[in-house]
């Protein structure tokens, strides 16, 4: 049986999660830019599975990621990722709402990446 780590919260805790929430954000987005950047402007493997584990970061559900990538890149590259992560883990925003365009440069690097909704196979 999974036993729960957390204790009941107090307010102090809740104020230290506050804390950690705003810290991840504050780094997630900047690492969130840098990686759609890189899936923006090239066409390495790399940037392939950036673009797949930023799809994932938008919609989980239509565009399930593999973390056995995070060994197929350069280091500073799963750095990001793994920053990423800790930043929707915090869950404060999605992180595309957070980057300049965001919300339209996602749907357009998924359709230039040539992924598919799944609505849209078949």
């Amino acid at each position: 049986m999974y036993a729960n780590p957390l204790p009941l919260l107090t307010g102090i805790q809740v104020t230290g999660w506050t804390s950690k929430q705003n810290q991840a954000m504050a780094v997630g987005v900047p690492a969130f830019e840098r990686l759609l950047l890189l899936a923006e402007t090239s066409e390495t493997g790399q940037a392939r599975r950036v673009a797949s584990f930023l799809a994932a970061c938008y919609n989980a559900t239509a565009f399930p990621w593999d973390p056995s990538d995070l060994r197929a890149v350069d280091i500073s590259i799963s750095t990001d990722m793994l920053i990423c992560l800790d930043a929707v883990r915090w869950g404060q925003a999605d992180l595309h709402t957070r980057v300049p365009r965001g919300a339209g440069r996602l749907p357009r690097l998924i359709k230039a990446r040539g992924m598919r909704w799944p609505n849209e196979i078949g």
